[in-house]
């Protein structure tokens, strides 16, 4: 359903009609919004709203929300009358994309909250809109949103995506968008930060606050992001050519390199092996780059030879 927000609660529990919350947060199961149902009415494969609610307001998460901007237009029989509006199609493609985002949370599911049916959007003939089936999601998860954005290669899962954007990397770097790129949605590296965490084993794992192949991804909660093992990564074989890893920075984080203080924390910024020379270049050019470094991230053979 399409709701208008009427208060929002930061993870803290504190009211945040001044300050907002960001994006990030607002996809945080433990963000609390107050919403207002409103109230549709469907022309063609168009649905209309007047700003009037179709029930009381309903408190939800803000892992339930994904926020939208609806169009206006003059109404056909009064032109000084502004309607908001939304194709149906859209409005579908965010219903598989919700569900994407909330099926990956653990438990997020459960605590659901049941809306009367009465808030249902319906179509003209008035079937019940927006109902989601496992078909639907599994074919949009396949699909629509695991394609390279340069050649437009259908990429399985991150696996696949780490490996071909490595040859995108070292072999057609004029078309990469960003000297710092997450190697799997291909999109900045700071809006899909890598990072280690210190698992139950006591090693330093890599995960990914990637949305494109984990909708729901938090740095709060490492499991629910994109997890590597750091062993796979950084051995390069015939297969899995690519050793392109998160790798913490010394100079960034100095205290973190050596492990051997076991009250750190664990979770540990890092920066992808790939990135780390524009990373360098970007916040520590008057320094000379480490030489364990430069010998920690340089491309083997295999990397250089491997075919695309």
């Amino acid at each position: 359903m399409v709701v208008e927000v009427a208060v929002l609660w930061t993870l803290e529990g504190a009211r945040a009609s001044r300050s907002g919350v960001t994006i990030r947060e607002l996809s945080d199961k433990r963000c609390a919004v107050s919403v207002r149902p409103l109230k549709a009415s469907a022309v063609g494969d168009v649905l209309y709203f007047t700003g009037a609610p179709s029930h009381k307001n309903l408190k939800i998460s803000g892992l339930e929300l994904m926020p939208l901007t609806l169009r206006a237009e003059t109404d056909v029989n009064d032109r000084n009358v502004l309607k908001l509006a939304a194709d149906v199609s859209a409005l579908g493609d965010c219903t598989t994309s919700l569900w994407l985002q909330v099926e990956g949370v653990s438990g997020a599911i459960e605590k659901l909250v049941t809306a009367p049916l009465e808030v249902s959007h319906k179509d003209s003939s008035g079937a019940r809109l927006f109902k989601m089936e496992s078909g639907s999601v599994e074919e949009a998860s396949a699909n629509e949103r695991r394609k390279c954005k340069i050649c437009n290669k259908e990429l399985v899962d991150a696996g696949a995506a780490l490996q071909h954007s490595a040859h995108h990397i070292l072999h057609t770097p004029t078309l990469v968008l960003y000297s710092e790129m997450c190697p799997l949605c291909f999109g900045p590296s700071s809006e899909c930060p890598p990072f280690l965490v210190k698992t139950n084993g006591d090693r330093l794992q890599p995960r990914i606050v990637c949305s494109s192949f984990k909708p729901a991804a938090n740095l709060n909660d490492p499991d629910s992001c994109v997890r590597f093992s750091a062993g796979t990564l950084k051995k390069s074989t015939n297969h899995a050519p690519s050793t392109n890893r998160p790798i913490i920075c010394p100079a960034c984080n100095p205290d973190l390199v050596d492990d051997s203080n076991k009250r750190k924390s664990k979770v540990r910024p890092a920066v992808w092996s790939y990135n780390m020379k524009a990373h360098w270049d970007r916040l520590h050019a008057s320094t000379e780059m480490p030489a364990a470094l430069e010998s920690d991230i340089a491309v083997s053979q295999i990397e250089l030879l491997a075919p695309k």
